[in-house]
């Protein structure tokens, strides 16, 4: 029996593992906790503010039943495997099948809840570029009359007596004006010449003949179409687009996605010791590492260091290969644009390449504390499932084996269900991510501390 209990003690020796490492080299206590609150809280802001909340919540609770028939479902087939004798190989095969079966269910609520993230960017970036370019007007605006003003006054230096008089009439409306106190500063002061277009005509003219207000509303339906062919998002929309277009992007994250985030953290991890190495031993960190190494020597090819290091060395660029085409992150690129898994995947890549936040992403706790949680709850249902077991065992006659199966696979579903409870926050937040290296500005505004520290980490990983 004690062969079962691996899987229970693994993830109890990881999570106190995982606690004390965020204790350890966090640089002010509680800081990890403290911005993954800050950021949960964000992921959640933004969901209520991108999707309505009736139609997100009714979603979960159908695509959650779904996952119940389905861990059910599996359930009776690991069961009957392991009642009847079955092989390792086929209890192999019904465990990937059920993990890939409630993996596609997940990842279809991760798809809503990037699609719902990524929308609110996207409109957050429009917005911006709004009040960019009416600062540009404006800026604009002032430049003209300020040319206006001084080309009156050349005029006026040189103008008759008509001109003279026009001029003084000018100024009695300014004063006129000017005893207004419900007016603006600039409108008192400003002269009448000053009325004129600031906008050459060719701008200002569009080939359809639409007017600009016509024109600004035609392109953010344009851009917001995106997302859904009625112009707007909903979760219905990203719903659909999951079950039909993109259903086979959903299952091929449902099966690799996770698989190629655990094999990026390993290659983190081994970067972060080869780098240790590096740093330490200097020049005798070269037969460890995998980077720096002197492949194709004829002197070093024939050693056995020179070996391993090929060896080492092509599985480190398949596991690179692997990660960039298979990435979890490309979610929010499939919801958005209807991409294939494998080209959102290699797209994002390239924006968590050139953004710099590849170290915000390896540092992120939310996997972890998601897992955390579902663990403990996962662990205290089989305890107390454990105690009615062993209750009906003295009189069943049932024995330790089948009790310690059962835990087991209960433990296991359970886990199931509570992670696919907890998915939509996941999806959220590794959407965060993506949309802040591609609409960094986005945050500016709404989140200030967070992009703050975001901008920061990410400037500090490009020098």
């Amino acid at each position: 029996a004690l062969s079962y209990a691996i899987l229970p003690a693994f993830f109890l020796f990881r999570d106190v593992w995982a606690m004390r490492q965020w204790k350890t080299t966090a640089s002010t206590a509680g800081g990890r906790q403290a911005f993954f609150q800050a950021i949960v809280n964000m992921a959640l802001d933004i969901l209520s503010r991108s999707l309505k909340r009736t139609s997100l919540i009714r979603v979960v609770w159908v695509l959650l039943g779904v996952q119940l028939l389905v861990v059910l479902w599996w359930r009776r087939a690991l069961l009957g495997c392991l009642g009847h004798g079955g092989s390792p190989g086929l209890f192999l095969l019904i465990l990937v099948a059920g993990k890939w079966a409630t993996g596609t269910v997940s990842r279809l609520l991760g798809l809503v809840a990037s699609g719902g993230v990524t929308n609110w960017f996207v409109q957050q970036s429009l917005l911006m570029e709004q009040v960019e370019q009416a600062k540009q007007r404006q800026q604009r605006a002032e430049e003209g009359t300020a040319t206006s003003s001084s080309s009156s006054s050349t005029n006026g230096d040189n103008s008759n007596g008509g001109v003279q008089g026009e001029t003084n009439m000018t100024t009695t409306t300014r004063v006129v004006h000017s005893q207004n106190p419900n007016m603006l500063e600039e409108y008192r002061t400003v002269d009448a010449s000053a009325y004129q277009p600031v906008m050459d005509l060719d701008e200002g003219v569009d080939d359809d003949g639409m007017d600009e207000d016509e024109a600004e509303t035609e392109a953010v339906t344009g851009l917001a179409g995106l997302f859904n062919e009625q112009g707007n998002s909903t979760v219905r929309g990203f719903l659909v687009s999951g079950l039909t277009v993109s259903f086979g992007s959903v299952a091929q994250c449902g099966l690799l996605g996770g698989f190629a985030q655990f094999v990026w953290s390993i290659l983190r991890n081994l970067d972060g010791i080869t780098t240790f190495y590096q740093n330490r031993f200097g020049g005798g960190a070269r037969a460890v590492g995998f980077r720096g190494m002197q492949i194709g020597d004829n002197d070093t090819a024939t050693t056995i260091y020179g070996l391993l290091a090929k060896i080492f060395g092509q599985l480190h660029t398949m596991a690179r290969h692997f990660v960039r085409t298979h990435s979890d992150l490309a979610m929010c690129q499939v919801a958005a644009y209807y991409k294939s898994y494998q080209r959102a995947a290699q797209d994002v890549g390239v924006l968590v390449d050139g953004s710099g936040i590849e170290p915000i992403i390896h540092d992120d706790i939310t996997t972890h504390m998601c897992a955390a949680v579902c663990g403990s709850i996962s662990g205290m249902i089989v305890m107390f499932f454990g105690l009615i077991l062993d209750r009906r065992q003295a009189t069943d006659h049932i024995q330790d084996k089948t009790v310690v199966q059962s835990m087991l696979v209960a433990f296991i579903l359970c886990y199931v269900l509570l992670f696919t409870v907890m998915e939509p926050l996941r999806a959220s937040i590794k959407a965060i991510y993506v949309c802040f290296a591609q609409h960094p500005e986005s945050l500016s505004q709404t989140f200030p501390l967070i992009f703050h520290r975001l901008n920061r980490i990410s400037e500090a990983n490009l020098v």
